[in-house]
């Protein structure tokens, strides 16, 4: 949304860095290592709101969450202290729609303005995803690993003519195609997203 706006020039992104760093301060009990995950994506709004994050590429994502040193500014950077904000945050939860189907058309509609925060059911077979393969959980995994929040920037149709999202995922680019994973639709995947206002 900022990047539509005009605020956020189209080649950057906002530190993940920034974001795991503060979460970590601030909300010590709910981000820890070895993942370093945001379980309530809701307890973003307020370094969203009150702090606003940095551009990548001056914090860039090294998972160094346990850093205190001050991270050097590229040069070219006039503004050093510019930071990101938001005014609201709200969580939209497929709980609260009368079926999946129903909060997966709101999530789409959403998707068309801007890249949402969402949140996906990780099962194991999320690890083993290569290239544009879908993750799509079979029934034999009855053993759900939690929850996983990643950008969802697209949706698509494969050759064998099954609807995904597609998400850039902050594991890196060993993930997937290049770091993009492609969740099938129509499974109950999708738990939760965030709306911003700026």
């Amino acid at each position: 949304m900022l990047k539509i706006r005009g605020l956020l020039p189209p080649h950057q992104q906002l530190s993940i860095e920034e974001l795991v760093q503060q979460m970590r301060f601030y909300f010590p009990h709910e981000v820890f290592p070895p993942v370093y995950g945001i379980r309530d994506l809701l307890l973003a709004e307020f370094i969203l709101k009150s702090h606003g994050l940095v551009a990548e590429e001056m914090n860039p994502l090294y998972y160094n969450f346990e850093s205190t040193e001050e991270i050097p500014l590229p040069k070219e950077y006039a503004s050093p202290t510019q930071k990101y904000y938001i005014e609201k945050m709200e969580l939209v939860r497929a709980v609260d729609f009368e079926s999946y189907e129903k909060f997966e058309a709101s999530l789409v509609k959403d998707l068309h303005k801007c890249p949402l925060a969402c949140s996906v059911k990780l099962y194991p077979s999320f690890n083993d995803i290569t290239g544009k393969q879908l993750y799509d959980p079979t029934v034999n995994e009855v053993r759900q690993q939690g929850l996983h929040s990643m950008l969802l920037v697209a949706r698509g149709r494969n050759e064998k003519a099954k609807h995904f999202l597609e998400f850039q995922d902050s594991y890196g680019t060993d993930v997937g195609d290049d770091g993009f994973v492609r969740v099938r639709m129509g499974n109950d995947l999708n738990t939760h997203y965030v709306r911003f206002t700026l």
